[in-house]
């Protein structure tokens, strides 16, 4: 990370009905169920519906390696149960003009749920 983010760190959201937690590899099974239940959540992403763990997993990879260090990732929690019902990434982050982009590499993932 570039010394502006050297001293950030990624805390977690609460709300009333979502938590927002720093997203980990542990949530990319939940998010797979969840895509293969909704596969229309997944509809503009860049890369082809996953098949599998993996799938989901090497794309994970993919987003939050080395080439990706302006950001944070999180996975949205239902308040009420804690399952992981999506996620979302703030990235381009800029915190001398107290902004940043909301996506996931310009991509985020929801249930309908929401």
């Amino acid at each position: 990370r570039s010394k502006c983010y050297q001293s950030w760190t990624t805390p977690v959201l609460k709300g009333t009905r979502v938590h927002l937690a720093p997203q980990t590899k542990e949530h990319v099974e939940a998010l797979f169920e969840l895509v293969q239940r909704e596969p229309s959540i997944f509809r503009y992403f860049p890369s082809r519906l996953p098949t599998c763990v993996g799938d989901l997993q090497a794309l994970y990879d993919r987003m939050h390696g080395a080439n990706n260090s302006n950001g944070y990732s999180y996975a949205v929690l239902d308040a009420h149960t804690g399952k992981v019902i999506g996620c979302y990434s703030l990235i381009d982050l800029q915190p001398h003009n107290e902004s940043a982009e909301i996506g996931m590499k310009d991509h985020f993932i929801l249930s309908i749920a929401l």
